[in-house]
Order: structure tokens, then sequence, then C-alpha cells
């Protein structure tokens, strides 16, 4: 993997002559690649930011299934105030998801070979929260950086994002 030393000097002296440029927007870094620092590039982006997300993991880990990141989260009202703050990425998490009305409590089998069946749960309350593996979450998330590079108007005051991909931060 790179080292983010080798990264960082020219950013950081890029950082030091676009602070003098006032008609420049500022630059941010964000470490790690996952749903939570991918939401924060798309945040940041979309206040002036033009963000640079470092992540370790190559790639093609990344985008894999990984048994030991393999647990779901949950997209409650509160998270669903970032979702809903961006359609495109709301409807993917609709689409993707399993929601609350679907299931309540399940116990999956220890045997990899067994189908998971997911039973029908009446919905407690009113609130509609959405279960999604993190690996889809995060694919999710990638796909509206992508959109969000894609669909920016370079004129308009929103950042843009760039990945580095297989960076150590020492």
């Amino acid at each position: 993997p790179k080292n983010v030393s080798t990264i960082m000097k020219p950013l950081l002296s890029q950082v030091s002559i676009n602070a003098q440029e006032s008609e420049e927007r500022e630059k941010a870094i964000v470490v790690g690649g996952g749903p939570v620092g991918l939401a924060s590039a798309i945040m940041l982006a979309n206040h002036g930011y033009d963000v640079s997300v470092f992540e370790a993991t190559p790639t093609e880990e990344i985008r894999a299934f990984n048994p030991a990141l393999a647990y779901l989260y949950n997209v409650n009202s509160m998270g669903q105030v970032f979702t809903t703050m961006f359609p495109k990425i709301h409807d993917k998490l609709v689409e993707r998801a399993i929601d609350s009305t679907q299931i309540r409590f399940m116990l999956a089998p220890a045997d990899a070979t067994k189908t998971i069946t997911y039973p029908n749960m009446p919905t407690v309350g009113s609130e509609i929260s959405y279960w999604i593996p993190r690996h889809e979450m995060t694919l999710l998330l990638w796909d509206a950086v992508d959109e969000h590079n894609n669909s920016r108007d370079p004129n308009s005051h929103v950042g843009t994002i760039d990945f580095e991909q297989g960076v150590s931060c020492v």
C-alpha cells in the first residue's frame, strides 16, 4: 500500500496555497472508506469541501463480503435524517435493505449451508427502520459518491470526493 506521508505532503502544500486563494474550496481528508467515512465525505462535499478519502483496504476486498465485518446496520429515524437528505441514497436503502415491518427478531443458524428464513412480524410503533448488511451499506454509499461526482456542476459550491485505495496512515 501507499504510505500516507507521500500523499499528505503534496496535499498539505496544496492546502497552504489554496488558503491564500479565497475563491478556492477548502480541503478535507477522511481516513477510512467504510460507511461512516463515506457518509462524512458526502456531507463535507455537499458543504463545499473538496474531500480526499484514504482507505487502507484495496477496492476488491472492500466490495466483497467479509465474515469478520458481517454485521447489520439498523438505519432508524435518526439515520434516515441523513439518507432522506439525499433521495437517491434513501431510495437505494429502501430497495436493498429489509425494513422493520418485515422482521423483528431471528436466530441465524450457525451452519452456513442452511437457508435463513425471515419471519414476518408486526411493527411495534410507527417508526420504520431498515436493516442492511455492512458491505451493502458501503456499496450503497460508494454508489452515492460516484453519483455525486458524476452529477456535480463544476461551477457550484459543491465539492468533489476523491478516493485513495490501499493507503496506510502512519
